[in-house]
């Protein structure tokens, strides 16, 4: 079944029109809570699975391969789900046209999820829109066979998506209580996520001095792998600048302990209302730059919204550099590494008195040398491989007095 969407929608500016694309059980899920908490964009639930397909409160709905999966889901075989795409594809392209942005949401390692998403992304690609997948990566628990499904399936989007965001099912410990239910933790997540959503919507549509558009993200993304981080995250008062992008490095979409590890490129963009001062910006920019590389291109966007509360958002997107531009080189020692790596590397030839090459009595041919030495991070012992203990955000690991900023006389 397949419904016309309307061209503009509260949640998108005048011109851009938005797309919120629910696939499999997982996708049509955040759809739903999407939708559930006010949200107005155009949404469309994908699945195999007829029974949660009816249950969506999704306008428009696409069942996927009445023969290939006969309505009952794909079973957790990602075959399947890539044909019930193949049988049911007319109706996909037809819900995936007509849209600047398209938002794929998809929860990976099952059937439908990580057999579908990679296709319909390359569908959605072709029709010329900007495409943003959000996945969702298994448990632990959940067992090897379903967590290389869902790496295979990420490497696939990676290759039609503009940006790809995943949430680690693993991380929704961060944003609850440890005596959380099962359902609360589950609701977490899912605010987690359409925050995202809306982050991105917020970027390519409020006007203001540094508007970020769909052409100036598309550039800054141009060439980068599609795999980034995204944390968000709001203050309000006096001390709001700090407040917010502290939530916003704490958000679980971004890596843990490093937060922007690996981004070459990062965008912040900043949304608020007139009362958006310099020295906020200028605060802001500068925790953000403590966590980048020397190398690492910081642009910074600015929105103005208006907003009875006085609130400050920050959201922070890293992409890092692409797979292709790690290019092994060999180095003067002879020591193969990637381009990257041969920039930042240090002498690793010993040291000769004088420097320079060793000649006859052990004097050197040319001007002295100092060699740099390696630093080696002290070993953990017997908690080498444990995880921090994250509780709603917070790293216990860290001594109070310095998560609270207690000067010790």
């Amino acid at each position: 079944m397949i419904a016309e969407f309307s061209t503009s929608t509260p949640d998108s500016a005048p011109g851009v029109r938005f797309r919120l694309i629910g696939i499999g059980n997982a996708g049509v899920h955040l759809v739903d809570a999407f939708l559930l908490a006010g949200g107005t964009m155009d949404g469309c639930a994908i699945n195999s699975d007829s029974h949660s397909l009816s249950a969506s409160l999704a306008p428009v709905k696409v069942l996927l391969g009445s023969r290939a999966a006969r309505g009952l889901g794909a079973g957790g075989d990602p075959e399947v789900g890539a044909a019930a795409v193949e049988e049911s594809m007319s109706e996909v392209r037809a819900a995936l046209e007509g849209a600047d942005v398209i938002f794929l949401c998809a929860g990976l390692g099952g059937g439908t999820g990580s057999g579908a998403l990679p296709l319909i992304a390359n569908v959605a690609k072709l029709t010329g829109a900007m495409v943003v997948a959000f996945a969702t990566m298994p448990f632990t628990f959940e067992g090897k066979r379903r967590a290389r499904q869902a790496r295979d399936a990420i490497e696939e989007v990676s290759k039609f998506a503009d940006i790809v965001v995943c949430f680690e099912n693993d991380r929704m410990s961060e944003i609850t209580r440890p005596q959380s239910g099962v359902g609360e933790t589950f609701a977490a997540a899912d605010r987690v996520l359409c925050e995202a959503l809306r982050t991105v919507v917020r970027m390519v549509s409020l006007p203001g001095p540094l508007r970020v558009g769909l052409a100036e993200l598309r550039a800054l993304l141009a060439g980068r792998d599609a795999r980034c981080v995204l944390g968000a995250g709001s203050g309000q008062g006096s001390n709001r600048a700090f407040d917010a992008v502290a939530a916003a490095l704490k958000n679980p979409l971004l890596n843990r302990g490093k937060p922007l590890a690996g981004s070459a490129r990062v965008l912040v963009y900043l949304s608020a209302g007139p009362s958006l001062t310099l020295a906020e910006v200028g605060a802001i920019m500068g925790e953000v730059q403590k966590l980048c590389g020397e190398n690492t291109l910081l642009s910074l966007g600015v929105g103005e919204c208006e907003d009875e509360d006085d609130r400050l958002s920050v959201a922070i997107l890293g992409c890092s550099m692409p797979k292709e531009a790690a290019i092994p080189v060999r180095s003067d020692d002879g020591v193969t590494a990637t381009a990257e790596e041969k920039d930042v590397r240090t002498p690793s030839a010993p040291a000769t008195r004088g420097g320079g090459s060793p000649g006859k009595g052990g004097r050197a041919a040319g001007p002295m040398k100092q060699e740099v030495l390696p630093l080696d991070l002290a070993a953990r012992g017997r908690f080498e491989k444990s995880e921090p203990t994250i509780v709603e955000g917070e790293d216990l690991d860290v001594p109070t007095y310095l998560r609270l900023k207690i000067k010790l006389k």
